[in-house]
């Protein structure tokens, strides 16, 4: 909340998480690849939405998240930059 309160998107990042994580991952190692992925190409945060119905990354710039992009589409069929 407090990183909200101040607009502040690092400490946001640092401290989202999503529990489902440590049970579908193990399941599905393509999200920890996605994830990893979106790490290694400047995300300042990757994690699985909700149920795991996608995976998603936070970017400081379109220009860094169209990169990434172009790069995740050797790992999956569906990339978007919004």
């Amino acid at each position: 909340a407090e990183g909200v309160r101040r607009g502040d998107w690092k400490m946001i990042c640092s401290n989202a998480g999503n529990i489902l994580e440590s049970v579908i991952i193990p399941a599905f190692p393509v999200v920890e690849r996605l994830k990893q992925a979106m790490m290694d190409n400047g995300a300042c945060l990757s994690m699985m939405s909700g149920s795991g119905t996608a995976v998603f990354g936070v970017f400081e710039t379109r220009e860094r998240a169209e990169c990434a992009g172009d790069k995740l589409k050797i790992l999956t069929r569906e990339v978007y930059v919004i």
